[in-house]
């Protein structure tokens, strides 16, 4: 069986696959005829796993959300590491404790994809790196919902590094960006 959306991001990566064209102007969930921009980098990823291992899309998918466990917590001890090496131990812990990442074990979502980029996205940031808009982008194009999340939480440390400048009379511009 299929849960949610999961059909849905092998449809479109298998329309990749056997036509070289990413449906752009055909969403496949709501019967066509309407643009298609959900999570696309999740599903070239999932139509490259499939060309380049020749695994089935089911299996694929199976693989990419044990990539994700894996990855999951290293992006979180790299996160982590900016702030020093027991946050870095700590967050690599915690990352793991949710109850939902339990829950999705055995389906592929972009989510976890998303959470993913995400975490690293917020290292790249808090360490000053132009690699944070990239990172940035990609969050956007993995999942939109985390991209949303990103900018929020963008703004308010942008938001904090103003406050602190102005009641401190400092420049945080050498911590943040």
């Amino acid at each position: 069986p299929t849960y949610g959306n999961t059909g849905i991001h092998q449809a479109n990566a298998r329309e990749l696959v056997e036509t070289g064209v990413y449906p752009f102007q055909d969403d496949f969930s709501y019967g066509g005829g309407i643009p298609n921009l959900y999570v696309p980098i999740y599903r070239f990823a999932l139509a490259q796993l499939v060309v380049l291992s020749g695994m089935d899309f089911d299996w694929a998918q199976r693989v990419m959300v044990l990539l994700f466990a894996l990855a999951l917590p290293l992006a979180f001890f790299a996160f982590g590491s900016v702030f020093g090496s027991w946050v870095g131990i700590a967050a690599a812990f915690l990352a793991s404790a949710p109850s939902e990442l339990l829950i999705y074990t055995i389906r592929p979502l972009p989510q976890g994809m998303g959470l993913v980029l995400l975490a690293l996205t917020f290292g790249l940031m808090f360490a000053a790196s132009r690699w944070a808009v990239l990172a940035g982008v990609l969050v956007a194009l993995v999942h939109q919902e985390a991209a949303v999340f990103l900018a929020l939480a963008a703004f308010a440390c942008a938001a904090a590094a103003k406050v602190h400048d102005v009641l401190l009379k400092q420049d945080s511009s050498r911590v943040f960006w």
